[in-house]
């Protein structure tokens, strides 16, 4: 299976209508309008594309091996703070070689067989800071869940965050992590606290960081919106839009009832590794309307970390979720699933309508 990438917008109107194979699946990531420049070649033997900045790559596959260039297809940044990498598969035919944001993909897939070849090109980071960067936000709110935040921990890594999820592997959250082992704003942000977003889709893990600068044992008002008629959601600190990421498959993962489709809204703390600790406190949480009478603070606390519904309050609710990581030796929060464990985190969750 072939991705396309391609910075065209009539290119990417066109193809879905010309053969029913091709699918848009959305925005990979955000490439700048100059900067170092990305070439496409094309294999008409394999119906392969494939991306390089090298241009003596590009003469070699044109002269030598029959490929054909497509020219310019986008820009890579000259920040080196998101690299894209990419990987090959020697048993393959079409799609023989794949680019991905997601370093746990690109391990996985080694120790599958490919052949990392390197870093192709940089993406821009999306950090809140140039509005062209986000993603058009239309219509109202589908769904939000909104609240005062305050973080402190102790370890290698902690983080509260809020997320929403369908029945499906698709689930976005937003909040504030440390991490000693960050690699964000090339490893400068290891150790200290930022607001960040992880994109689940499927094997799929996007992590981004934002501004502002976060701040540890102070209370910030955070907000994950999802936009259904734009297939994306909005992250907001004390109140101001700061990114977005792409939601494809919200509107087909909704929980379904006889009264009506879903989003499971979370509040949630999590611990890096084992002994790791968290404290994530949470105030004035709100949500769009709720399918639920009451919050569920009790079938979701895994590896000793404990949610509490604090105040009964089903419209303004307090919890803290505090406790210290019992995670598997050997394991992290991105690598629990290894033990078989469905999360890392300590979970409150509500269910809210789609309109």
């Amino acid at each position: 299976m072939e991705h396309l990438h391609t910075a065209d917008v009539n290119e990417k109107n066109r193809l879905p209508k010309l053969s029913k194979d091709w699918k848009y699946e959305g925005i990979a990531w955000a490439a700048p309008v100059s900067g170092d420049t990305v070439f496409r070649v094309y294999n008409p033997k394999s119906g392969e594309h494939l991306y390089t900045k090298d241009s003596y790559e590009v003469k070699v596959l044109t002269s030598k091996h029959g490929w054909r260039a497509e020219g310019i297809a986008f820009y890579s940044a000259t920040n080196r703070d998101k690299p894209v990498y990419r990987l090959y598969n020697p048993a393959a035919g079409i799609g023989a070689h794949h680019s991905t944001m997601d370093t746990y993909e690109k391990k996985v897939l080694v120790s599958r067989g490919w052949k990392y070849e390197g870093i192709s090109w940089y993406a821009l980071p999306k950090d809140g800071s140039s509005p062209a960067l986000n993603l058009p936000l239309s219509g109202p709110k589908t769904a939000f869940i909104s609240g005062n935040v305050k973080l402190t921990g102790a370890g290698t890594g902690y983080q509260a965050k809020f997320t929403l999820n369908g029945t499906g592997e698709h689930a976005i959250s937003f909040g504030v992590q440390v991490d000693k082992e960050s690699s964000f704003h090339a490893g400068s942000a290891a150790g200290k606290p930022v607001y960040m977003s992880e994109n689940i889709n499927g094997s799929s893990h996007v992590y981004t960081s934002y501004g502002p600068p976060a701040v540890l044992n102070q209370w910030t008002k955070i907000e994950i919106a999802y936009y259904e008629a734009s297939k994306a959601v909005g992250f907001y600190v004390n109140g101001s839009l700061v990114g977005t990421a792409y939601a494809p498959d919200f509107d087909k993962n909704y929980v379904a009832t006889s009264w009506g489709n879903h989003l499971i809204a979370n509040v949630g703390g999590s611990a890096r590794i084992r002994g790791d600790s968290v404290n994530a406190q949470f105030s004035d949480v709100q949500t769009s309307e709720k399918g639920m009478t009451l919050w569920n603070d009790t079938d979701n606390n895994w590896v000793g970390l404990t949610a509490k519904w604090l105040n009964g309050n089903i419209d303004s609710s307090d919890f803290s979720i505090i406790g210290i990581s019992q995670l598997p030796v050997g394991l992290n929060w991105d690598t629990y699933w290894k033990a078989g464990l469905p999360t890392a985190d300590g979970v409150a969750q509500v269910s809210v309508r789609i309109p």
